[in-house]
């Protein structure tokens, strides 16, 4: 129990006379600031990250179709391309296989001046109209 005859009140000021600028209170708000603009940078750089991965995922999915395209294209180029193929073709539309007179093969690099020797014995033996 205590005795209340021995204990001494003392009553403070509400307002002290001189008005101090709290330095504590002004620490605590710019702690406070820097704490929530810190926590902020993290989650914006967090979220740019993940829009990164998703931006990647995308263009793997779109890489892999256009693998999957190119290699369906490669086949239908194949297919296109065969000489079989090729030839029904052309007997479809009404052309003929040369023979073997008609055709003169050139090779690459021949010089220019060989050509035109070419041509003009081609025309001399009446194989191309003039």
């Amino acid at each position: 129990m205590v005795d209340m005859s021995i204990v001494e009140l003392k009553n403070q000021k509400l307002h002290s006379e001189e008005r101090k600028f709290p330095w504590k209170v002004l620490g605590w708000v710019v702690t406070g600031a820097l704490l929530v603009s810190l926590t902020l940078v993290y989650g914006w750089n967090q979220q740019q990250i993940i829009a990164a991965g998703y931006q990647i995922e995308e263009l793997r999915e779109a890489n892999r179709k256009m693998l999957e395209r190119q290699w369906s294209l490669r086949a239908e180029y194949q297919t296109l391309t065969r000489a079989e193929r090729l030839d029904r073709k052309a007997e479809e539309l009404g052309l003929v296989s040369p023979n073997q007179l008609e055709v003169t093969m050139i090779e690459a690099g021949t010089p220019i001046g060989k050509s035109q020797d070419l041509l003009a014995s081609a025309q001399t033996a009446g194989l191309i109209n003039q």
